[in-house]
């Protein structure tokens, strides 16, 4: 048995589909053609092949190159391409300019723990690593 909230959001859906239809002038249970779909959808036929081609809708495919589209397919596909914007805070975007308060980042070594080297070893070590390998 389904909980009572998937079966109000599968109602919430199946409303929302049968306005988008409405508003959009196309029957749920009907198919169309690409040409049609796309009219409906108000984008161009390639744009609706390329979200084809992406999955981002369901299709009827008729014969290799004929795809057809059921008005529930278009309105699915409206539907999941609605997005929701996001609450906006009440605190001022004055307020989020500007970079954090400092923040370090971790050091792998406890500062003062590492022995310094003199200037004589450091400048040997740094000829070491510079220089070329001598040829065997």
């Amino acid at each position: 048995m389904e909980k009572p909230s998937e079966v109000t959001s599968e109602q919430s859906n199946r409303e929302m589909a049968e306005g988008i239809a409405l508003a959009n002038g196309f029957e749920l249970f009907q198919h169309y053609s690409e040409r049609q779909s796309a009219k409906f959808l108000k984008t161009s036929l390639t744009t609706l092949q390329r979200v084809r081609i992406s999955g981002k809708i369901a299709y009827l495919q008729i014969s290799d190159r004929r795809f057809r589209y059921f008005g529930q397919h278009l309105a699915e596909y409206l539907i999941n391409q609605t997005i929701c914007p996001k609450p906006q805070n009440t605190v001022s975007n004055s307020e989020n300019i500007g970079s954090p308060i400092k923040v370090e980042a971790p050091t792998g070594v406890v500062p003062g723990m590492t022995v310094e080297q003199d200037k004589r070893d450091a400048a040997a070590s740094a000829l070491r690593i510079l220089n070329k390998p001598a040829s065997s």
